[in-house]
C-alpha cells in the first residue's frame, strides 16, 4: 500500500511540474540528486538548500558553499568547486573541486581534560556533457580523509594509527565514491534522474569493500526561483532498504 501511495503521489507531483513551472534555458543541472556534477552556479547566483548546503557563484564556472548543520556542531567548512573546461561542442564539462572541515571538543573525564580534534578533507574530479537540450550525463570521483586525534595529559593519539594496527589497513579512514547520473528533461519544468553512487575502502585488511545505491527522482521548478526535488535512496546488501527523501532549494540572483 505505501509503495503504490509514493508512486501515485510521484506522478502527480511530475504533472504538476510539467503544467506550472519552468527551468531557466541555460539552466544546467548543478547536482543530479546527491551528487554534484560539473556545472555551477553562475556569478552572483545563490542556492539555499533545506537539507543544509548554502552556496554562491564567485564568477562564472567558480563556486564556494559551505554546509550550515555542521555548524551546530561545531564543526567549521568549506567547499569550493572549479569548472575548468566548459561543456562545449567538442568537450565535455571538466571540474575539479575539495572540501576541508574541522571541529574541536574538551571534555573532563575523571577528572582529566581530553581534547578530541576531528580533520577531514576531500579531493573530486567531475565530467558533464550536455547532449541536447534534454539530457545530461555525469561521472564523478571523490576520495574523502578522516582523522581524530585525542589529547590528554600530553599524551596523544590518532585513531588512524589504532585502526591500522586492528585492521591491517594502510588507509583505515580513507574512503572514495563514485557516482554516474542521467538527468532528462521531461518538460520545461520537470527533469527525471537517476544516480548510481558507490563507496569504496579498504578497512579490512586492505581489500577492497564496495557499498552502492541506486538514487531516482525528480527535480521541478517553481518559477525562477524554487527548486523542488523528491527522490529514493536505494541501498543494496543482504537486504536492499528504500528512504524517501525531499528537497527544497532557493536560488537567488
Amino acid at each position: 500500500m505505501a509503495k503504490k501511495f509514493f508512486v501515485a503521489a510521484l506522478l502527480v507531483f511530475i504533472f504538476t511540474a510539467c503544467v506550472f513551472a519552468d527551468f531557466r534555458k541555460d539552466e544546467d543541472p548543478v547536482t543530479a540528486i546527491l551528487c554534484d556534477t560539473a556545472y555551477t552556479l553562475r556569478g552572483g547566483e545563490w542556492n539555499i538548500d533545506l537539507t543544509g548546503p548554502v552556496s554562491y557563484g564567485i564568477i562564472d564556472g567558480l563556486q564556494l558553499w559551505t554546509d550550515l548543520y555542521f555548524y551546530f556542531a561545531q564543526a567549521l567548512n568549506l567547499q569550493a568547486k572549479w569548472n575548468v573546461v566548459p561543456d562545449s561542442g567538442s568537450m565535455p564539462a571538466l571540474t575539479i573541486g575539495g572540501t576541508i572541515g574541522n571541529a574541536s571538543y574538551k571534555q573532563t573525564i575523571n577528572s582529566t581534560d581530553v581534547k578530541v580534534n576531528l580533520l577531514f578533507w576531500n579531493l573530486s574530479g567531475y565530467v558533464s556533457k550536455k547532449f541536447n537540450d534534454n539530457l545530461w550525463l555525469s561521472a564523478s570521483y571523490t576520495y574523502n580523509k578522516f582523522n581524530i586525534t585525542g589529547q590528554s595529559a600530553g599524551n596523544s593519539t590518532s585513531l588512524e594509527d589504532t585502526l591500522k594496527t586492528i585492521t591491517g589497513s594502510d588507509d583505515p579512514l580513507g574512503v572514495s565514491n563514485a557516482s554516474a547520473s542521467i538527468v532528462y528533461q521531461i518538460s520545461p519544468g520537470a527533469r527525471l534522474c537517476l544516480e548510481y553512487l558507490a563507496v569504496i575502502d579498504t578497512l579490512d585488511n586492505n581489500k577492497l569493500n564496495v557499498s552502492s545505491s541506486i538514487n531516482p527522482g525528480v527535480t521541478w521548478a517553481f518559477g525562477d526561483s524554487f527548486r523542488l526535488k523528491l527522490f529514493v535512496m536505494t541501498f543494496f546488501g543482504s537486504d536492499t532498504h528504500y528512504f524517501p527523501c525531499v528537497n527544497l532549494a532557493w536560488k537567488i540572483k
